[in-house]
């Protein structure tokens, strides 16, 4: 099969084609502009943070909207036939972040910590940094995933067995943490948010004081255990092997290695991935476009 033809190769219908099946597509709309700042205006991530991301001079998806009609020149379409093509996603970034989403329940189940925080928030008043897979309650999300992933394997299903299983070697301890505040005292992200500043070790002795305070707390036995085990794994020293995805978080924790874990606050852990996270949500998108429209002309690489 001969290889497909550089993008502004294509005949203009084609193109134009192109184009509309983005702005169709039923992602998400930061991932949709993320994709046409990368794939139509050739940028590189990081430059993409730089330009709309950069904390204090962070803009809207509906301004980068905006700012993708101005930039964008194209022999192929005229500006106004790229407006008309744009307003499937121009209606979306006007309603509801929930309501934008709707359309996608896989990346909505994936992502409760955001719709938590933001869904009635209208979504194109939302900044790309709200979706930054390194922000504290994504963190969190992704600790209270990966925990409940490795007590599952093991059987844990009681209340019981959870408190047990967190005295675990392989769960360290702010994923711990993490997990008591949103799984086992089902706290909303924004009371963890607000507990960002607290050091841990002050953090696990008020969770402490919360789960027996409950109306009727069971399995005080192993509670006493996991709490115990818990205080004591936070004055070890932050090590390597404390990360999961040790090639995405090696770089970005190295600021906390060797230090006294209770002595950290969870918000040590907060570490913008947004430019890797930009390159995921473009080729998701883009891998969207292609899987949508196999009958349609083919997508250029």
């Amino acid at each position: 099969m001969p290889e497909p033809p550089p993008i502004y190769q294509l005949p203009r219908s084609e193109f134009n084609d192109l184009l509309r099946r983005v702005f169709e597509v039923e992602g998400p709309p930061h991932e949709i502009l993320s994709f046409c700042h990368t794939f139509f205006l050739e940028g590189q991530p990081q430059g993409i943070v730089n330009q709309y991301a950069r904390p204090g001079h962070e803009i809207s998806l509906g301004q980068i909207a905006d700012e993708f009609v101005a930039i964008y020149c194209s022999p192929l379409v005229e500006p106004d036939g790229l407006k008309k093509m744009m307003q499937p996603l121009m209606a979306r970034l006007a309603l509801s972040l929930e309501a934008a989403t709707n359309g996608d329940s896989n990346w909505q189940s994936a992502n409760r910590h955001v719709l938590e925080l933001h869904a009635k928030r209208q979504c194109g008043e939302t900044m790309l940094s709200f979706y930054d897979s390194g922000q504290l309650s994504a963190r969190v999300a992704a600790w209270n995933r990966d925990v409940s992933s490795l007590l599952k394997r093991r059987g844990a299903v009681s209340e019981a067995e959870r408190l047990d299983g967190l005295c675990s070697n392989e769960i360290a301890p702010f994923e711990a943490i993490g997990y008591l505040m949103r799984t086992i005292l089902e706290d909303h992200y924004s009371k963890i948010l607000e507990s960002s500043q607290t050091p841990l070790r002050e953090l696990a002795r008020e969770l402490e004081k919360r789960y027996y305070a409950r109306p009727k707390p069971t399995t005080v036995p192993l509670a006493t255990r996991a709490f115990e085990c818990l205080h004591k794994r936070l004055e070890e020293r932050f090590r390597r092997d404390h990360l999961r995805n040790v090639r995405k978080w090696e770089e970005r924790y190295a600021h906390l290695m060797g230090r006294v874990l209770g002595e950290t606050i969870l918000k040590n852990y907060e570490m913008s991935a947004l430019p890797d996270d930009i390159s995921s949500w473009a080729w998701s998108i883009k891998t969207a476009v292609r899987d949508r429209y196999l009958r349609g002309p083919r997508m250029p690489e």
